[in-house]
């Protein structure tokens, strides 16, 4: 179970849903907070213009709207902050600031800060910047930050899609329903076992789901389904599992994120096995696609063995 959570947050509403899921999470585990905030790449293009240190540079003169500019940031950041902070004390879940002026690459400096804390779960939100038509190819954008985290993060990464069925942001984010796919390999037992400690932590139904994708499977998955579904009801935990193939001309993903929208998921669980980067974009991992394609929030399980950096840069 989780004791450590990282939200990683900014001025935008996205930030502030993540926010509602991370603290479902921590109140639910009993997990701590750690709430940091990170200059968009906007803000540090302003910022460096706006820096008192650019005062100790006699030919150049700050002048005090200027000032007031870069306090109007600080302060920004801090009423932010300290909202998020209150509604964790509200709900009785520990919160701390990191109010550490973070630059650079906002994805590497989450990574940094969730190895050095240590955060076992770095929760992100998912900004789609472009129209649905184009939605795969933002994907692949440079500097996003959730694409960052996702590949990259020393621990497990909650991404959160904003929808418009969501409660609205002063609300915490209830669980109520919580997904889980399986496939045939022994990978899938991790995401297994913490899809069923979340289960019952929240209290939430959970529903375990097998897309074949491939007549050569065998059986493994109908009896891992069966071993799970006996392990559920022994712990009090309401399951439902469903077995189909992919339909024709439609992948494992498209299927999962199918049936959490017909079925009214609140979370997604899924697995990280140690692909990263393009790679894993241009394989069509599952995993990666229901993270940005999922209606609703989805937490990527880092397997036991995933390769872990020693230290990120910041830059």
């Amino acid at each position: 179970m989780f004791k450590n959570i990282l939200v990683g947050m900014d001025c935008t509403v996205q930030s502030q849903y993540s926010f509602n899921d991370a603290l479902a999470l921590a109140k639910a585990t009993g997990a701590n907070l750690k709430l940091v905030h990170v200059f968009s790449f906007d803000e540090q293009c302003e910022l460096w213009w706006l820096s008192p240190l650019r005062d100790e540079n006699p030919n150049y003169k700050l002048l005090d709207h200027l000032v007031d500019r870069w306090q109007t940031f600080l302060n920004e950041r801090q009423e932010i902050l300290g909202q998020c902070q209150a509604k964790a004390a509200a709900a009785g879940v520990s919160a701390v600031l990191d109010l550490e002026p973070y630059s650079g690459r906002p994805g590497v400096v989450l990574c940094e800060v969730a190895r050095q804390w240590p955060a076992d779960l770095v929760a992100v939100g998912h900004h789609d910047k472009l129209q649905d038509k184009l939605r795969d190819l933002g994907e692949l954008r440079l500097g996003s930050v959730s694409e960052y985290v996702l590949h990259n993060a020393p621990c497990s990464v909650l991404i959160d899609h904003q929808s418009s069925q969501k409660e609205t942001m002063g609300n915490l984010n209830p669980i109520r329903h919580i997904l889980v796919a399986i496939d045939a390999s022994d990978q899938s037992q991790p995401v297994l076992s913490k899809a069923l400690d979340l289960a019952k932590a929240t209290g939430a139904d959970l529903s375990l789901l097998h897309v074949r994708s491939s007549p050569f499977e065998g059986d493994r998955p109908a009896k891992m389904m069966d071993e799970f579904q006996a392990e559920a009801k022994a712990m009090g935990v309401s399951i439902y599992t469903e077995e189909h193939p992919a339909k024709f001309g439609e992948t494992v993903g498209h299927n999962i994120c199918r049936f959490a929208k017909d079925k009214d998921v609140d979370l997604i669980l899924v697995g990280r096995y140690g692909l990263s980067g393009l790679p894993e974009v241009l394989l069509g991992s599952v995993s990666h696609y229901v993270s940005y394609h999922a209606p609703c929030a989805v937490l990527v399980v880092q397997a036991p063995g995933y390769p872990k950096r020693e230290q990120y840069l910041f830059a």
